[in-house]
């Protein structure tokens, strides 16, 4: 008599592909309008248009080119119109040739409307680095001169807050990222996205494998207009640990 050793049920991984409504993607894209924030606008820009990691925004660099004597200005982002991008470090496990080059150039049928949240958000990065010489595209306020890249959290918080202000709920740097990856297989090719840091099997399971339509976590009262700001860690910790933070499963 065979007996199955087994007596216990493993539910099989969901392989599906989870991706916001593309309406969603549609209301973001108001990130030009003059109201917007414009370091939330260029954030959600580079993940919408150009499926940014959020390593890859954590590490972003401006433009590097060095005038020949200091009568020549440094070039501005708008004019430069492209920003570097890190390359990953190779390993054993990673197979994607990643992007092509380290330079990200922005499209030139944009410049109408990107250009100037390019320059808003220089004139915003500039009251918060002012000196320092900070070479990376992204800063958090009161920490300039340290010239590292900004935390996780940093870049999470700035995105959530950035479809609060448009949206009303909260969106993910992850899931929209996806979405990106959505629209991209759609209209262009699942082959495309290898080249943006995808992996191979990832890239292609874009084609094929069925999708799940989630919506964005609806958020709390939004605050009162004012500049972006951020919990310190230890606000953090203190909000994640409270009574009404695990009631709500946070």
């Amino acid at each position: 008599m065979l007996t199955n050793p087994v007596q216990r049920r493993v539910p099989l991984t969901w392989r599906g592909i989870r991706h916001y409504p593309l309406i969603i993607t549609q209301r973001l894209c108001s990130l030009s309008e003059p109201g917007t924030d414009p370091t939330e606008g260029l954030v959600l820009y580079l993940i919408i248009v150009h499926a940014c990691t959020l390593w890859e925004l954590k590490h972003a660099q401006l433009s590097t080119l060095l005038p020949f004597n200091e009568t020549i200005p440094v070039p501005s982002l708008a004019s430069a119109y492209y920003v570097i991008l890190p390359k990953a470090a190779p390993s054993r496990g990673r197979h994607t040739p990643g992007r092509p080059s380290r330079q990200l150039d922005f499209p030139p049928e944009a410049a109408s409307w990107l250009k100037p949240l390019l320059e808003r958000f220089e004139q915003q990065r500039k009251l918060i680095v002012k000196e320092t010489n900070n070479p990376y595209l992204l800063v958090a306020p009161g920490k300039a001169h340290r010239k590292i890249p900004v935390s996780d959290e940093f870049v999470r918080l700035l995105v959530q807050r950035a479809s609060q202000h448009i949206l009303g709920a909260a969106c993910t740097a992850r899931l929209l990222r996806q979405t990106a990856a959505v629209m991209l297989a759609d209209t262009i090719s699942a082959g495309i996205l290898p080249w943006l840091g995808w992996e191979e099997k990832q890239a292609f399971a874009y084609a094929w494998a069925p999708r799940e339509m989630v919506l964005p976590q609806t958020a709390d009262p939004a605050p009162p207009p004012g500049p972006v700001t951020f919990p310190s860690a230890q606000e953090w910790r203190q909000k994640s640990s409270s009574p009404q933070s695990e009631q709500r499963g946070e």
